[in-house]
């Protein structure tokens, strides 16, 4: 007969999330001990439990083993690997987006630790005037019971961070010059790009449609999809 484990996250747990899921976990393992759980040939009950013990449930603000001489630190880690992971994460997605870091975002975090009162946590813009993540909780109360659980925090933290991010960038512009009258193709325009159709055959036009080309100062009619 089987025994149950009796380790807070289990090869169980592991074999029963998706693939997105399990590239969370192994990024939360990873950034927080420098080890991801895919880099051990047969992942255990213990080594996946051992990698993310921070995380478990427990009567304190962290397991009384990941307490540091400082128990503030012991939950800026705590928070850390949790919403540094996401962050991490959230530059990535932003990136295979095309949305570069340094130019249209700086991510920041800042923890304020607290083992009485709501710990809090704030990712800011160190460029720009601009706050993109708040929450705060009791640490006590910041643990999971499952991976699963963990998972989809730190897609949430994710989530969060790239669709703020996303909500202050332009789209991107597209120019179309007419020739003849006709538009023979538009090449290199993602979903959400504005197509700016430029026709300087204005002969004919009203007046009140003229204005300087965005190209060329040249009276043109635009039209903007």
């Amino acid at each position: 007969m089987q025994t149950k484990s009796t380790e807070p996250f289990t090869l169980d747990q592991w074999q029963a999330l998706n693939d997105e899921q399990k590239v969370i976990i192994d990024a939360v393992s990873e950034f927080h001990t420098g080890q991801s759980i895919t880099e051990d040939i047969e992942p255990s009950d213990e080594s996946i439990s051992n990698s993310l013990n921070i995380l478990r449930r427990c009567n304190g603000c962290v397991p009384d083993e990941e307490i540091d001489e400082q128990i503030g630190d012991s939950i800026r880690r705590k928070f850390y690997a949790v919403f540094g992971t996401g962050l991490e994460l959230a530059e990535r997605e932003l990136n295979r987006r095309g949305i570069q870091q340094f130019e249209a975002y700086n991510f920041c975090i800042l923890i304020e630790p607290s083992c009485q009162d709501a710990t809090h946590v704030v990712i800011v813009d160190y460029g720009r005037a601009v706050c993109y993540l708040h929450e705060w909780t009791k640490a006590r109360t910041f643990s999971f019971s499952s991976l699963a659980e963990l998972a989809e925090k730190v897609i949430s933290i994710r989530n969060t961070l790239v669709e703020k991010v996303a909500s202050f960038v332009k789209p991107k512009e597209v120019y179309v010059v007419l020739e003849g009258g006709l538009v023979r193709e538009v090449i290199g325009a993602d979903d959400k790009a504005v197509i700016t159709i430029i026709d300087y055959d204005i002969e004919g036009a009203d007046p009140c449609e003229i204005q300087p080309s965005p190209i060329d100062g040249e009276r043109c009619c635009i039209t903007r999809f």
